[in-house]
């Protein structure tokens, strides 16, 4: 893989939560089930990694991922926050 391959997954799943998050509304209410889906996503993708010759899953992959969540989840929350008291 590339030498940013744990950017790649922390970004990507950073992004896949923020626009599940997005998708629901209110936010807050969501944000556990968007979370664990989004996680449960990615360790499911490098579980059947295993199964594919030539390919491994990696537990550091899952690790970036859930960083990623914790991320995109807490952006939009503070977006929402902001825009919130913009709006008031």
């Amino acid at each position: 893989m590339t030498s940013n391959d744990k950017l790649d997954h922390l970004l990507g799943f950073g992004v896949l939560a923020a626009a599940g998050l997005l998708a629901l509304a209110p936010a807050r209410k969501h944000q556990l089930t968007v979370g664990l889906g989004t996680l449960a996503y990615g360790a499911l993708i490098e579980l059947l990694q295993t199964q594919v010759p030539g390919r491994s899953g990696e537990l550091h992959d899952v690790l970036a991922d859930a960083l990623g969540v914790v991320l995109g989840i807490t952006v939009v929350g503070a977006l929402r926050w902001r825009f919130r008291d913009a709006a008031h």
